[in-house]
Parts: structure tokens; C-alpha cells; sequence
């Protein structure tokens, strides 16, 4: 498995389109994250979107989604991943929009819980997508009920997703797909000593890598360091379990970017290559303020994504960035890249670009 898949360093492979943002244009955005519903059949413990859930269940009209498929193909949108807000196979249109993105040619993927597929849906996911990572979080049934807190556990377990995954393993050896199935894996105070546990359980089963990321607590409730650190014993016994057909990869730089303050970018500019729109078929400035009115672009029900993508509304959105304010970034990379790149148009001299 090719672990570029995961460098931010990737963003390197569309310097035409930066370039183009840089120089004041507006180019369709290179990738687009899509919430299909905010509906969702478990009650993650950790979940960042419970609040907005709450006050607000909805899923994506089916035209409407289809619709912006479309428009992202005319447009030249390279990716799409459907995603949640919530669980998005809640949506019933969200497997029909991933079959005609991939019709279109864009590729696709899906981020799940994993709990809706059966063998037939596993073989049409896999048919279709680029990738799929289900978000398990936990090496047993027990942990697993008690943080991801399934709705209906009788028939949405911890055993139904590892027969899914099951069958999606199966599904990409018969159709004989280079397509990377993925877990995720939220290090949290009630799962880090089922770290080793889960990772050897998925490489058993077949899973192409097992991503750990530490717990996002926007209100500071969870000790962030206290609980990567404990973790640290049980990631490093993981990697052990690292060879050609399997990695185990915790991501640092996102325990560095949420205990870090520091910011090494003076500005925001990945909302030009990273749409999102939400739940409530609304365009967002980042997937961190999915909800946020102060942060979103303009309604798909009454517009086209183009007009919003160049419309006032997003202008008004951008200027009101204050990076002082904005919680920790997984784009932090991105940003100081294009960044860089932006500086780099006066300074160029002063870089000394040319000395590599």
C-alpha cells in the first residue's frame, strides 16, 4: 500500500490550480466533502456534531445531491467524499450520487460507521469507490457498544461491521481492485488499551491500514496529552504489525496541531480546494463549522453550486477568517504550503528559491 496517500505533501500535486487561486482566480475546488444526511444510527461518545443533529435532523434532497455530483463533474471537482455530520449511507440517494460521480469519472469515497452495507452493497461500494474507511474505534463488542453507543444493537454490533468488513474484503479480492479499505480509530480514554487488540483483529481480517487519531474535545474536557501518551505504549507494540499489505499509522501531526496554538500560516486558503457542503444541502466555508450561518456560502435548494461557489456570500465568508478564533485544523499542512507559495509571489528573491 502506497502511504502517500496520506502526506499532506499531496496538496503538491495541484500547484496549477493554487497558483490560479493565488493570481485571484476562482477555480472549482479541486476535492468536495458532502454530508448525505446528519441523521446517524450510533451516539458517539466523542461526537462533534450531536449539538447540530439535535436541533437540526436532515439528510440531502436525492435531486439535489445528484444534482451537485453533476455540477462538480462539469466543473472539474477531481474527488468526493461522502462523509457525516452523520452516517451517510442513512441517505438512501447517497449510493446512487457515489455510482454516478464514479459514472463521471471522479473518484470517490466513503467514510462509515459500516453498520448499514451488506455483502451486495459491499460489492457496489467497492465497484465504485477509491476508497472506504469505517470508524470502529474499539477492538471488542463491549468497548465498542459503550462508546459508539449503537441505537439498535441487536442488529447494529460490533460483529454485523466485522462481517461487513468481511465481505468488503472479499468483494475487492474477487473483483481484484486496488482500492484501500480503512479503519479508523479515535484514541479516547475508554479505547487505548484496545489498540493492539483491534489493529492485530483488522489485520486478521483483511483491512488494508488502521488509522489512529487522537480525541477532538473542543471544549478542552479531555487532557489530550495524558491520554496520547498513555496510548503510546500500545501504538508502538501495533506497528509491529506493519508489512507490504498492512499499516498501522497514528497521526502525529494531528495530536501536534490540536495541543499546539501556534499557527506557522498567516492565512486560511484551503477553502479554495476543499468544499463541503452539509447535511442541510448547504455550501460551508470548512468542515469545522458545518451549522455555523456565520460560515455558510449559500442554500443548494435555491441555488446552483456554482453561483455559490462565486458568489458575495463566500467573499463575505472568507474576509470574516480569523485564524485567532478558528479550533485546531487538520489542514494545518495545506495552509502553510499554499501559504509559502503565496509569500513567494513578492519575496521570491528573499526565498532563495532557487538554492535546493
Amino acid at each position: 500500500m502506497n502511504l502517500r496517500q496520506f502526506s499532506s505533501y499531496k496538496i503538491l500535486y495541484h500547484i496549477p490550480t493554487i497558483l490560479e487561486i493565488l493570481s485571484g482566480k476562482n477555480p472549482f475546488p479541486v476535492s468536495c466533502e458532502i454530508d448525505p444526511s446528519n441523521y446517524c444510527n450510533h451516539s458517539c461518545e466523542w461526537c462533534y456534531f450531536v449539538e447540530s443533529r439535535e436541533s437540526h435532523l436532515t439528510s440531502i434532497p436525492r435531486e439535489i445531491l445528484l444534482r451537485v455530483v453533476e455540477e462538480l463533474a462539469k466543473g472539474g471537482t477531481k474527488a468526493i467524499t461522502f462523509t457525516g455530520g452523520g452516517e451517510p449511507l442513512l441517505n438512501e440517494a447517497t449510493l446512487p450520487a457515489i455510482e454516478k460521480a464514479s459514472a463521471h469519472g471522479i473518484k470517490t469515497g466513503l467514510v462509515s460507521n459500516g453498520a448499514l452495507l451488506d455483502k451486495e452493497k459491499c460489492e457496489f461500494v467497492v465497484k465504485h469507490c477509491s476508497f472506504v474507511r469505517f470508524s470502529v474505534d474499539a477492538g471488542s463488542s463491549n468497548t465498542f457498544e459503550a462508546i459508539h453507543r449503537p441505537k439498535n444493537p441487536k442488529t447494529d454490533n460490533f460483529d454485523k461491521i466485522m462481517q461487513n468488513l468481511s465481505y468488503l474484503v472479499e468483494a475487492k479480492k474477487r473483483i481484484e481492485k486496488e482500492m484501500p479499505i480503512g479503519i479508523g480509530f479515535i484514541v479516547h480514554p475508554k479505547n487505548y488499551e484496545e489498540i493492539y487488540l483491534a489493529a492485530e483483529l483488522f489485520k486478521k481480517i483483511g483491512a488494508d491500514y488502521f488509522q489512529l487519531r487522537p480525541v477532538f474535545s473542543p471544549d478542552n474536557t479531555l487532557s489530550m496529552t495524558e491520554v496520547w501518551l498513555k496510548a503510546t505504549e500500545f501504538i508502538d507494540k501495533s506497528l509491529n504489525l506493519n508489512d507490504t499489505s498492512y499499516q498501522v499509522l497514528p497521526i502525529q501531526r494531528r495530536f501536534d496541531e490540536i495541543m499546539s496554538a501556534k499557527r506557522r500560516y498567516s492565512q486560511c486558503l484551503i477553502h479554495s480546494l476543499l468544499a463541503v457542503v452539509g447535511a442541510d444541502a448547504r455550501l460551508y466555508l470548512c468542515s469545522m463549522f458545518r451549522g455555523n450561518e456565520k460560515f455558510m456560502l449559500g442554500d443548494l435548494r435555491k441555488e446552483s453550486f456554482k453561483d455559490i461557489w462565486n458568489g458575495g456570500q463566500r467573499k463575505l465568508a472568507i474576509q470574516s477568517i480569523d485564524l485567532n478564533k478558528c479550533p485546531s485544523c487538520r489542514y494545518a499542512v495545506y495552509n502553510e504550503i499554499m501559504d509559502y507559495l503565496d509569500e513567494g509571489k513578492v519575496f521570491k528573491e528573499q526565498f532563495h528559491v532557487d538554492f535546493l
